[in-house]
């Protein structure tokens, strides 16, 4: 007998799959998006804050000239109510001359103005060729027109650059922007990163609930094919290629596979009804043989009919699971009558054995030869494997069910499985060459499925095997099964 094989990996979901993929371009995407919006969003910024210094320093240009050149005036008009009669009309204009020019009127003005700057701590000078005439000198001197970020002793700033008359005026101002960038574009991409995760979870699952309602389609006409079914089971064509592609595979694979199953079973019928009836004849003559022989040979001709009236057995169960596809089951059958019927057949010994118990009125629809070769199978096991008492028993707890229990060895876990195919036998009845082909309980399986049923088997305590078969309750034949 082969051993049992591994244990499958459970198969991965290809739902889960698109939803994780969708989930993971929507986060790629938004995390992508959130970073280049950062980054557009704080270049915006700059060069809107360039824009309001850049104005700001042509303002404070304009107006420290004006305040300028206001000063001299002043100084103008009191040169002339209080100046120095002894001065000549020459000597005054050099003075006046000479204030104008000064560095400090200028540095005043300069600091004059900055006070109505409305930058935060707004910073200037004004050079000429590089020669600083007021201000802060620390500060850098960018293009005229332009801006430029540096670092001073209070943080981050920016200094842009204007026409000054001949030389520049530099204005610079403390800015958080810079610093913040980074943080901005971090918190943008978490933001991003958790919105999408969010929206893409969820939406990725309605796609993928969406996109998989076909396949899902697909998934319920191949489960509504029965065994020997043609390819029209599956439907007609699905509006998408991929699907349809496999569709139409999977219509080949059973058309083919309804072939070759009706050769085997064609094969097996044949083969079955060509052996009945030689067996049959052969059993009659070993009878009459038997009959005209002495004691002797009357025990060695009752060994080789029992072998031929196996035989004959076996080809009866073979004739029932010729057929794996479908019998009739349309008659009433009380299971009760069914187990009289099986243990009547019993001989005197083993039915010593058995005890009955039957509720009243378990009906099923079914075919009740059939139902008699499962009963008979499943108390034969039970009587071969035990050589103590064997219970049989017929109720309706839910469902029509028959058991049949014995107190023998019982079935390894890991040969229940194996057992249920077709010629396997457990490994004790190998070792110990108990009689039996390994059909019994395939034959039992297949007369409960193609009844709509199933066969359990399960392990009694202290010792034993519980064979429990379930049958669908019966109903009027106008409802049909």
């Amino acid at each position: 007998m082969r051993s049992a094989p591994p244990e499958p990996s459970a198969p991965r979901s290809l739902g889960r799959r698109m939803v994780w993929m969708s989930l993971m371009a929507a986060v790629a995407g938004a995390a992508v998006a959130s970073l280049g919006s950062a980054l557009t969003a704080t270049e915006l910024l700059l060069l809107q804050e360039e824009g309001i210094a850049l104005r700001a320093a042509a303002r404070l240009s304009e107006e420290t000239i004006e305040e300028r050149e206001e000063t001299i005036r002043e100084l103008g008009g009191h040169f002339a109510d209080d100046g120095d009669d002894d001065l000549s009309a020459l000597e005054r204009m050099d003075q006046l001359g000479a204030i104008a020019g000064s560095d400090a009127i200028l540095e005043l003005s300069l600091l004059d103005e900055l006070e109505d700057v409305d930058l935060p701590r707004p910073r200037a000078r004004i050079d000429v060729d590089g020669v600083l005439l007021a201000g802060a000198p620390s500060l850098p001197r960018p293009r005229v027109g332009d801006c430029i970020g540096f670092e001073r002793a209070d943080g981050h700033a920016r200094a842009c650059a204007v026409p000054f008359e001949e030389g520049v005026l530099v204005l610079s101002m403390s800015t958080l922007l810079s610093d913040a960038r980074p943080e901005i574009m971090g918190w943008s991409v978490v933001v991003g990163f958790l919105v999408a995760a969010v929206l893409g979870w969820a939406g990725s699952r309605v796609l993928a609930t969406w996109g998989l309602g076909p396949l899902a389609t697909l998934r319920d006409r191949m489960a509504r094919i029965e065994p020997g079914a043609s390819s029209a089971a599956l439907g007609d064509p699905l509006e998408h290629e991929e699907l349809e592609q496999v569709r139409r595979g999977v219509a080949e694979l059973v058309d083919r596979l309804g072939e070759a199953l009706h050769d085997a079973t064609r094969f097996s019928s044949r083969a079955a009804h060509e052996l009945r009836t030689p067996l049959t004849t052969i059993a009659g003559e070993l009878e009459l043989m038997a009959e005209a022989a002495d004691a002797e040979r009357r025990t060695e001709l009752g060994h080789v009919r029992a072998q031929v009236t196996d035989l004959m057995q076996l080809v009866e169960r073979l004739l029932i699971l010729a057929d794996p596809t479908h019998v009739e089951v349309g008659e009433t059958v009380d299971l009760a009558d069914v187990v009289d019927a099986v243990c009547e057949r019993l001989d005197p010994e083993a039915a010593a054995r058995v005890t009955v118990t039957c509720a009243e009125d378990v009906l099923v629809r079914g075919d009740a030869p059939l139902l008699r070769a499962l009963v008979t199978n499943a108390v034969e096991n039970a009587l071969k494997f035990s050589e103590g008492a064997v219970r049989v028993n017929v109720d309706d707890v839910g469902a029509p069910r028959i058991t049949v229990e014995d107190s023998g060895p019982g079935i390894d876990a890991s040969e229940r499985a194996l057992v249920r195919d077709h010629f396997q036998r457990g490994e004790r009845a190998r070792r110990e060459g108990l009689p039996g082909h390994g059909i019994g309980l395939t034959l039992m399986d297949h007369v409960a499925r193609v009844h709509g049923g199933s066969l359990r088997i399960v392990a009694r305590e202290p010792g034993g095997t519980r064979v429990e078969v379930r049958l669908p309750p019966w109903r009027p034949a106008s409802v049909g099964r």
